[in-house]
């Protein structure tokens, strides 16, 4: 990989993290637009960019609340916003 292609690369990435924070707040929207309450750690992970680490550290600290239903750990969009989006 040459200088130019690197620098090609980071400024290209530069530019899409905010396109992708935007497209993540876009998700959200359209989820709590059909009513979703809860959301899984995969659909936390795609909406708002936050690892499966990250988020379970987030709720061993108490910031974020696990919710079970069916087996499945499930985590409020509106808990993961405030976090996001103080």
């Amino acid at each position: 990989m040459t200088d130019f292609d690197r620098l090609l690369e980071s400024k290209i990435n530069e530019k899409m993290s905010p396109i992708l924070k935007e497209i993540g707040e876009l998700k959200l929207l359209i989820s709590n637009t059909t009513k979703k309450e809860y959301l899984s750690a995969n659909e936390v992970r795609d909406v708002y960019g936050i690892s499966r680490s990250t988020l379970s550290r987030l709720a061993n600290k108490g910031k974020v609340t696990k919710h079970y239903l069916g087996g499945k750990t499930l985590y409020s969009p509106m808990e993961i916003s405030a976090i996001i989006n103080p």
